[in-house]
């Protein structure tokens, strides 16, 4: 069974000023078999630093930024402030009995959000969100004996790894006269005289993208604040929109007491393609009138709409205590179970059942699940925000129930402490107990004292084929264990620094632990369902409107050296110094950071190749041209048509002494491939699958940190030398998942998130000025360390020439434009278990070249006001002529749109 998209309302935690909220909550399913349902209290939060002065305004803030309904939160945060962290949530590994360790669920997740003044008294606020989640998840529960779980191997002879699993949705199991499954020796194939267990049914996914967008709008008045918002969430097979507002309201002179409505509704659409490996096995019948076919797929369509209401109050109870309660309602109707889940049946034929006085053979099949199609849940909260005074600490104390139709309830308590220290240090720990019923409908398997199909001659002797009768099986049913009876408890450690000029650093780390056991008052699911896992975020917080913000006033702070970021006014006659000319977007290490300073920024570059493919001559080749050239010494059997790539680079950067800067910079991507069939390719258990259509990958890529020397420096000129490594924090060993009964390939070379290895990387540069004008140059290179990374590859080395020229229009506006020319060697080794190629992407001997391209942009810097420091950037790049080593898909425009913060 394909696990895609089967994990949606879980996200991992963004620490904003308060708090964590969930987004979409009620989608399609829970996108992590780790939360429930109904668990509509954030995973992770911390409690902001905080001043005594202000504690109070901080306190009702809190209070009024925590979601009083769980399907949504809207984008929450202060005015003018924006907040940019990643998160990696890991499984920590889940174990079949008798099979295999399952690939661990993995998410890295991406979120910017703020808010933007547009007037007096209205703000827009912002969310944009990326996350892509890959691993195994259970599909099914069965009995042990039924060996659903087959590991799927690969390699050469004598060095075979464990890559996944092979799903076996169907076979046989025995059970006593009381329809109990036994166990079986396994070696023996002897009923052993226990009763069996349970076990999940694994399967793996490849990597996917999902794509969130928020927008709100708010107006505030004197006592009021009216709130209106969208939101649009986009992935491969499910698509939602949603619009909400709500009201919120103080009474009496001092405005003590804040009510707030609210309303929502959510529009779905599923478009899930079942797995092609299971859908022979797996039994439609109840969702038959939903599933088209698709060529070789078939595709269930279904929609939902939900709506909901909340009410909540917040009270200030005095000077160091806010009190805040809420209820809501959420009303789910139309498409509620998940197209990627199966429950297990035991069709026990009544016949045999009869005539045997000892163990009795049951047929084991798998259905699509069924859940109603309507569900009702109520939610009520209380949260008690306590200053204490003696240690200059602050407490949260969090308490929420849920109940729906389903006769799901749950109950969930939290504290928090956030206890800050000297120098805008915050430690803050956080224990969480959460616990809940199992749905009405819930079981691990079905068990129906009938056969699964049965076969009579009528009276012309042909066969009579009789197929179960669904009307003997439960309206209802699923085994999805987030339906099921647990607990689960939750340890969280946050820390966050105050950087000075209203800037914020966090990170953080949470432990969850679930069982059957913590369910309160017992009769939890067994331990074949026990879970743990790990969220590890970091972030950034920048406040423009801190009252702590001492840019405006602070007589010690020096210019930056060469930073588009300098807040130095201009003459009308341009007689300026060096300080003040914006570099191009795409070109690092030509600022400078005095001791003390900082700089930070955010750049996503877009970069789109296809559908032309090229030669190293440059011309198109076609088809026929590719099956005979681009595979080596066997014909290529599809071909790519076109890849997108999105990078959103992190950089931080602070002056350590008069000559050295550290950097740093992360990486976070995403990126999409396009595939047909050419000539008459079949896929054979021979040969790797053959991929056509759209594959995707995402996550953490590598992190680069640099030690920036000045080598030297004056009014008009500057010259720095940069050494750094790379850390192989990119995967580069990620593989699509297992289809039509062949192993799952690694993904193309160029897909893959990382190097694998450690890299050197070297840069100089060297720029100058003349009044409005800049220009200068960089030499930039990446040698790889290791010859080969843990998959028997290593990519090409790199040497990259940049020439730039500047010009300054206003103070505030700088138009750039760049050469660059990029030589990228070829890849060194292979992947160690590929047997055959069958793309251009397969064969390493495909990439690397020689890149020439022209960069145009434009800087532009703000000097003054809340957004002093701030510096928006773009660049449009145009490929020109190139040359590439065997055969690759066309370098198309790209693009780079960038914000950088100095303070």
């Amino acid at each position: 069974m394909c696990s895609r998209a089967v994990r949606r309302d879980f996200q991992p935690p963004l620490a904003r000023v308060v708090d964590v909220g969930a987004t979409d909550k009620f989608r399609l399913s829970c996108k992590s078999s780790m939360c429930s349902d109904t668990d509509s209290i954030p995973p992770n939060s911390v409690l902001p630093s905080f001043h005594t002065g202000r504690f109070l305004e901080t306190l009702t803030a809190a209070a009024l930024a925590l979601p009083g309904i769980a399907w949504h939160e809207p984008v929450q945060a202060k005015d003018d402030q924006f907040t940019v962290q990643g998160s990696h949530l890991r499984e920590q590994g889940r174990d079949a009995v008798g099979a295999w360790n399952a690939t661990p669920l993995k998410v890295d997740t991406l979120q910017a959000q703020g808010w933007i003044t547009l007037g007096e008294n209205i703000d827009l606020g912002i969310r944009a969100t990326q996350d892509t989640w890959s691993g195994a998840t259970p599909v099914a529960t069965a009995p042990s004996s039924a060996r659903s779980n087959r590991p799927v191997q690969t390699g050469l002879p004598g060095q075979l790894i464990t890559v996944g699993a092979s799903p076996m949705v169907t076979g046989r199991v025995l059970v006593d006269h009381q329809l109990r499954p036994l166990a079986v020796d396994a070696m023996t194939g002897q009923v052993t005289g226990l009763l069996d267990q349970p076990v999940h049914t694994y399967s793996s996914a490849s990597p996917e993208t999902r794509r969130q967008l928020d927008l709100d709008l708010r107006t505030r008045s004197n006592t009021d604040v009216h709130q209106v918002g969208l939101g649009l969430s986009q992935e491969r097979d499910y698509a939602s929109g949603t619009v909400r507002g709500s009201h919120s309201w103080s009474l009496g002179e001092d405005q003590q007491t804040t009510f707030t409505a609210a309303l929502q509704f959510t529009h779905q659409r599923v478009n899930a393609t079942l797995d092609h490996d299971a859908t022979p096995y797996l039994n439609t019948t109840a969702w038959r009138n939903s599933i088209r076919s698709n060529g070789s797929y078939s595709v269930l369509q279904e929609q939902r709409n939900d709506t909901g209401a909340s009410l909540g109050i917040v009270q200030v109870m005095n000077a160091t205590s806010v009190l805040q309660a809420n209820i809501g309602v959420i009303n789910q109707q139309g498409y509620l179970s998940n197209p990627y889940k199966a429950v297990s049946a035991l069709f026990i034929d009544p016949v045999a059942l009869s005539h045997s006085s000892g163990p009795v053979p049951a047929n084991l099949q798998a259905l699509m699940e069924k859940r109603p199609s309507h569900r009702r849940q109520w939610q009520f909260g209380l949260q008690w925000l306590r200053y204490i005074e003696n240690t200059d600490a602050a407490l949260r104390l969090n308490w929420h129930h849920s109940r729906d139709n389903w006769a799901v309830r749950s109950h969930s308590l939290e504290g928090q402490w956030a206890q800050p220290f000297s120098d805008g240090w915050q430690i803050t720990p956080r224990l969480r107990y959460y616990t809940q019923t199992a749905a009405q409908f819930y079981t691990p398997w079905l068990v129906s004292r009938q056969a699964y199909r049965s076969v009579a001659f009528g009276g012309d002797g042909q066969p009579i084929v009789t197929s179960f009768n669904p009307a003997l099986l439960p309206t209802h049913y699923s085994s999805d264990t987030r339906l099921a009876g647990f607990g689960n408890l939750s340890f969280g450690l946050g820390v966050s620094r105050q950087l000075g000029k209203g800037v914020h650093w966090y990170a953080g780390l949470d432990w969850t632990h679930q069982s059957g056991k913590l369910k309160a008052g017992g009769g939890g699911l067994g331990s074949f369902a026990d879970l743990r896992w790990m969220v590890a975020y970091m972030g950034l917080t920048v406040r423009l409107d801190d009252p702590l913000d001492a840019r405006h006033n602070n007589p010690s702070d020096k210019p930056a050296h060469h930073t588009s970021l300098d807040a130095h006014s201009h003459t009308h006659t341009h007689t300026h110094t060096h300080t003040d000319v914006a570099m191009p977007p795409g070109v690092h290490f030509g600022h400078w950071m005095e001791p003390g300073q900082w700089r930070m920024g955010h750049q996503m570059q877009v970069v789109h190749q296809g559908p032309r493919l090229l030669n190293a001559g440059g011309a198109s080749i076609s088809d026929t041209q590719l099956q005979a050239q681009g595979c080596g010494s066997i014909p290529c059997l599809q071909r790519p048509e076109s890849m997108r790539m999105n990078m959103h680079m992190l950089e931080f950067m602070t002056g350590i002494s008069e000559q050295l800067n550290i950097m740093v910079m992360s990486h976070y991507m995403d990126m999409a491939m396009s595939s047909r069939r050419i000539g008459s390719s079949i896929a054979t258990l021979e040969q790797p699958q053959i991929h056509e259509g759209r594959h995707e990958t995402g996550g953490l890529g590598d992190t680069h940190i640099y030690a920036v020397v000045k080598g030297s420096s004056s009014l008009q000129s500057l010259n720095t030398w940069a050494v750094g490594l790379s850390a192989p924090t990119g995967a580069s060993g990620l593989r699509m998942r297992r289809t039509h009964q062949v192993d799952p390939p690694l993904v193309d070379y160029s897909m893959q998130l990382g190097s694998g290895t450690w890299d050197l990387l070297v840069a100089s540069t060297w720029s100058w000025t003349h009044g409005p004008w800049g220009w200068g140059a960089q030499i930039h290179g990446a040698q790889r360390l290791q010859s080969s990374n843990a998959q028997g590859y290593a990519l090409g080395n790199t040497l990259q020439l940049n020439a730039w020229v500047t010009r300054q229009i206003i103070p505030s506006l700088t138009l750039t434009g760049r050469w660059q020319h990029t030589r990228q060697g070829a890849i060194q080794g292979k992947y160690a278990d590929v047997k055959v190629t069958t793309s251009p992407t397969d064969n390493p001997i495909n990439y690397g070249g020689r890149l020439n391209q022209l960069g145009l942009g434009a800087v532009y810097k703000i000097s003054s006001g809340i957004w002093q420091g701030s510096e928006f950037h773009l660049e449009w790049m145009q490929p020109l002529r190139n040359t590439y080593n065997g055969v690759q898909l066309e370098h198309r425009t790209g693009l780079a749109l960038g914000w950088a913060y100095h303070f």
